[in-house]
């Protein structure tokens, strides 16, 4: 039977982290026979080492400065004793027994990286949160397979991990230390493998906060992108960014139908096509909350689709610079 090392990062989120960790010690039956590494990421007081106090499977790490996710599990995965990592962030919640989940697919010693999934219930429920779960869980892979490796919840064979050369931990910000790494993976592993019964729930920001949160990360996915040159199975899907370019052109065109009714055709075409895209997501919402949530979905993705569009034509903008100054740009 494989033994992990789970490596936790936290920063000042000692609530988080304990529910985390309460679901872990629920779910894993088997967790005191590896090995679970919490690295306080120099939290602002010891709450964080407290909460890790309560749990006797836990291995308490401090940095004495704030680095950034990518370097606080970097130290983790420096510790670890074992020969396959799990990385987990502290602001989630197993929904699941993953330590045997995951001991069955590295059993094939051909398995070298795993990625898992987001639960489609925030574990932080309101309307908008109840959305943006439902878009984030339509949007996972559908195959067995997977273009992204996610530090947030994913497995990796350690030798390999250090072989890729681990997280950059000059990178801080969503994501973009993982599709950085990802790619620096791809050379070396044929396949990321997608478990979805590997599950996790995450707490969601809210409204005001993460609509406009959506249009600095826009454009640092689309300069990812650009570096990258390909899509993924996550944030910059092909469809996903269709149905925000068109959401845009839906509200600009009501706009200027409104105030000339001539034009009405013109939105009309654009609503019509808008919806065709995203059929398929607002049918999966439908069966999920039902029509009334379904509107309301729609008025969500199209207010959130002014912000991802003209934040990824900002990212798109650097499209004729050079490699280095576009990772100069994703560092910044």
């Amino acid at each position: 039977m494989p033994v992990f090392s789970i490596i936790l990062p936290a920063y000042n989120n000692s609530k988080e982290l304990e529910l985390l960790l309460a679901s872990i010690q629920k779910h894993c039956l088997d967790i005191n026979k590896h090995e679970t590494i919490v690295v306080d990421d120099g939290s602002k007081d010891n709450s964080i080492e407290s909460v890790c106090r309560n749990f006797v499977f836990i291995k308490y790490l401090r940095s004495e400065t704030n680095n950034g996710v990518a370097n606080a599990r970097n130290l983790g995965a420096r510790l670890a004793k074992n020969d396959i990592l799990i990385f987990i962030d502290s602001d989630l919640i197993a929904q699941s027994d993953f330590i045997s989940i995951l001991s069955e697919k590295f059993r094939n010693h051909d398995v070298i990286a795993v990625s898992g999934t987001l639960s489609s219930t925030p574990a932080n429920p309101s309307l908008y949160r109840d959305y943006w779960g439902l878009y984030k869980a339509f949007h996972m892979p559908k195959g067995r397979y997977t273009s992204l490796f996610t530090g947030a919840y994913g497995a990796i064979r350690k030798d390999v991990f250090w072989k890729a050369g681990g997280w950059d931990a000059n990178m801080r910000g969503a994501l973009k230390e993982e599709y950085e790494f990802t790619a620096r993976l791809e050379k070396l592993v044929a396949k990321i493998h997608y478990e979805p019964r590997f599950e996790v729930k995450v707490h969601c920001n809210g409204f005001w906060k993460l609509v406009p949160e959506n249009y600095r990360r826009a454009k640092k996915w689309c300069i990812i992108f650009l570096y990258r040159k390909k899509f993924d199975d996550y944030t910059s899907t092909f469809s996903g960014g269709m149905s925000y370019v068109l959401g845009t052109f839906v509200v600009i065109s009501g706009i200027i139908a409104f105030l000339a009714p001539k034009f009405i055709l013109f939105f009309i075409c654009a609503l019509l096509l808008y919806l065709t895209v995203i059929f398929k997501f607002l049918v999966f919402i439908v069966k999920k909350k039902g029509l009334l949530f379904t509107l309301l979905s729609i008025y969500f993705h199209l207010v959130s689709s002014l912000f991802i569009f003209f934040g990824a034509m900002q990212g798109l903008s650097y499209c004729f610079l050079t490699d280095a100054a576009k990772r100069k740009a994703i560092n910044s």
